[in-house]
């Protein structure tokens, strides 16, 4: 069991460097319009001719589009990250097991552990990370409609409230879903693909909810009611959720603490308890 939660450790920490490089790099979308300083004006992907025949193949398939959306979820986005983190997480472990298993012919088992592990270590860290991004969402998600609503109450129409929202932000991640948010919404003037970019990073009744109050902004011009209540109501979440991790911490804190004592109490009680033994022993 110990060596299996070490080869995790080692597996963990080696795939997430690996991502981070080979994913994790700019966000592709090339961005032709300025909307403020913040905005990156971020450049192209270079073509490549095998990545580019490989992705017209495979990517009407199922397999294909759910790889899409976990890396979209997981705040990673470009034109060809779904195939390079298709590679990491089907072709690394078949390579691996190919190789284990000629190393130790004909015993496969241990190639087979190695190939699963790889597998599910780079499953939980996009699964990790795309969990973060939408904990972070629902923590943030108040401050967006409380920004789209004063702007709207300001004579601000909700055509030019949005393409400033992402200013509410301070998450890393989070900001660069918005900024492409908004620079999708600038070039193509049309919501509902900008709303994509938004149902496609996040999901959920949060993000769905968040999406119809700004398409009745555009539409009607005015959702200061819907974007009031849903303030309220996220803002409760937020406050809720800030209330459990400071429990939380608190207990991890008199766990700590407590645990500490026992260790002082048993490092202090060991020696006495080895003289009364030794005195026993010299008496009888």
């Amino acid at each position: 069991m110990g060596i299996v939660v070490v080869n995790f450790v080692i597996y963990y920490l080696l795939l997430r460097n690996i991502i981070y490089l080979w994913l994790g790099k700019k966000n592709t979308f090339y961005c032709k319009v300025f909307i403020y300083k913040d905005i990156e004006d971020l450049k192209n992907e270079p073509d490549n001719i095998l990545l580019e025949a490989v992705t017209k193949k495979i990517s009407r398939y199922r397999i294909y589009k759910s790889a899409t959306g976990e890396l979209q979820k997981a705040g990673y986005a470009g034109k060809y990250k779904t195939i390079k983190y298709m590679c990491l997480l089907y072709g690394v472990p078949i390579i691996m097991f190919c190789l284990g298993w000629v190393v130790n012919f004909p015993d496969f088992q241990n190639a087979l552990f190695c190939s699963l592990l790889i597998f599910v270590t780079i499953k939980i860290y996009i699964k990790g990370k795309a969990k973060k991004i939408a904990l972070q969402f629902e923590k943030h998600a108040w401050r967006i409609y409380r920004y789209l609503r004063n702007q709207i109450e300001a004579g601000i129409k909700m055509t030019d409230a949005v393409t400033t929202v992402y200013v509410t932000i301070n998450d890393k991640e989070l900001r660069k879903i918005l900024i492409k948010f908004t620079a999708v919404f600038r070039l193509t003037v049309d919501i509902e693909e900008a709303l994509d970019e938004i149902t496609a990073c996040f999901g959920g009744n949060e993000a769905a909810t968040l999406c119809m109050a700004i398409r009745e902004g555009v539409k009607t011009g005015d959702s200061a009611g819907i974007l009031k209540r849903q303030e309220d109501v996220m803002f409760n979440k937020y406050f809720n959720r800030l209330e459990a991790d400071t429990e939380k911490s608190r207990t991890v804190c008199i766990i700590t603490a407590a645990m500490f004592c026992i260790i002082l109490v048993v490092m202090a009680s060991v020696p006495i308890l080895l003289d009364l033994m030794d005195a026993f022993g010299s008496i009888f």
